[in-house]
């Protein structure tokens, strides 16, 4: 069984350990890598503080949380925050509809499966299947009701996209 997104947050803000820690900061990401077929079995859970302007990234895995790094944010905006109450759970529904919208792409012959939330307007999932000769398939699902947004295919070698 995969592990949950919401008991991993939940995992985080009963800490203890993180609470003072955290005490500034809020959600802003999270990113696994996964075998295809096999379960969650981690997550890394990023935490921005507005006012130290860097974010806290956080491993949730069976029993254990540990803090990874504190480093500055990549991109020059600050990350939007991401109502944890607003995430739909079943990652593994949402894994089986990227992979029936990918199999024209030959999802089923990825190597790693690449998943991130993180915030735009809202919360967003982006389920990434990296698949053999440098390619990409990407599956963008709004984390609110599992609507998928959008999907394409990253081709490196043809450095071309093509949309679905």
């Amino acid at each position: 069984m995969s592990l949950d997104i919401l008991e991993s947050v939940k995992r985080v803000s009963q800490s203890s350990e993180f609470r003072g820690k955290l005490s500034e900061s809020y959600f802003c990401s999270a990113i696994t890598f996964l075998s295809p077929g096999k379960p969650i079995d981690y997550w890394d859970l990023n935490y921005y503080n507005p006012k130290r302007c860097d974010i806290s990234h956080i491993r949730v895995s069976g029993d254990a949380l540990e803090m990874k790094s504190v480093d500055k944010p990549l991109k020059k905006e600050e990350p939007k925050e991401i109502d944890i109450k607003t995430i739909q759970t079943n990652v593994e529904e949402l894994m089986s509809a990227a992979i029936e919208i990918g199999a024209a792409h030959g999802t089923s012959s990825a190597q790693k499966v690449f998943i991130s939330l993180y915030s735009e307007s809202a919360a967003i999932w982006a389920i990434n299947f990296i698949l053999a000769g440098m390619r990409i398939f990407q599956v963008k699902i709004d984390a609110r009701d599992g609507r998928i947004i959008d999907s394409k295919l990253h081709d490196f070698l043809k450095k071309e996209i093509s949309a679905q």
